[in-house]
């Protein structure tokens, strides 16, 4: 799966949030989206983690302060015996 990931560098320079309208294929929302759509695919993955005994994932904020609220978090690590591992 890591073959797929971006450095960090370049996802401060190539990731953007866009606001989309409802269309056929999907509902209203905030997107990830690659400023270079022809180099770099975006995917969106969702999971479930217990809050109890804490998510144990180190977070970075790459993106904010729009004015429109949006923004960007990415997970930076998984920290071991955290909830999110495995």
């Amino acid at each position: 799966m890591n073959a797929y990931n971006v450095p960090l560098s370049t996802s401060l320079s190539e990731w953007t949030a866009l606001l989309s309208p409802s269309d056929s294929l999907q509902s209203r929302g905030i997107f990830l989206s690659a400023r270079n759509r022809r180099e770099h695919f975006v995917d969106t993955l969702r999971f479930a983690v217990k809050r109890e005994g804490g998510l144990g994932l180190m977070l970075r904020e790459i993106a904010g302060g729009r004015e429109d609220g949006a923004g960007i978090t990415v997970v930076e690590e998984v920290l071991p015996g955290g909830n999110a591992e495995g």
